[in-house]
């Protein structure tokens, strides 16, 4: 399973600054298991949507993830290191988060088999995915859901409803 920090503050902060530099330090040393990439996503300070960088390499080797990490970007985030699901490649197209722009989201978890997952996405849905993984799809099985209720909080209901009927180990 994957890994997940998020914060939220009053100001913008780094995620280094969220957790302080130890607790980051002790949070990205599990990169040592979860390293089949690394994600942020961020609140953009003017409210113009969300902000995202993604990279297949462990978060532990790669000098850009401690760059990002250490700069103020937004009031809130998200930083996920990926355990890729036993199947799933390995590439920048399946490291979350995953945005729209204007909503971010990382899963930690696994939804199988995938073909049922997809057989739940309209045609509009699937014609947007970039990658393979379940979670990608998960986001936006969310995003319809919240497009078809015009709600976000009812749409997030749905969606999840909808993935515990046809994934009830999951």
């Amino acid at each position: 399973m994957c890994r997940l920090l998020g914060y939220v503050s009053a100001r913008p902060v780094s995620a280094i600054e969220s957790l302080g530099e130890t607790g980051f330090q002790t949070f990205t040393s599990l990169s040592a298991v979860h390293g089949d990439g690394w994600g942020m996503a961020w609140t953009r300070p003017d409210g113009d949507g969300v902000g995202t960088a993604t990279s297949p390499a462990s978060a532990a080797d790669d000098p850009s993830y401690f760059d990002l990490a250490g700069q103020a970007l937004g009031p809130a985030g998200l930083v996920h290191l990926r355990w890729a699901t036993d199947g799933l490649v390995v590439h920048a197209m399946n490291t979350h988060p995953f945005s729209d722009g204007t909503r971010a989201f990382a899963h930690n978890g696994s939804i199988s088999p995938i073909d049922e997952l997809d057989a739940l996405l309209s045609d509009a849905s699937r014609s947007r995915l970039r990658g393979t993984t379940d979670s990608e799809r998960y986001f936006r099985l969310v995003l319809q859901c919240i497009e078809e209720t015009g709600d976000e909080a009812r749409g997030l209901l749905q969606a999840v409803g909808t993935l515990h009927k046809h994934f009830t180990e999951a």
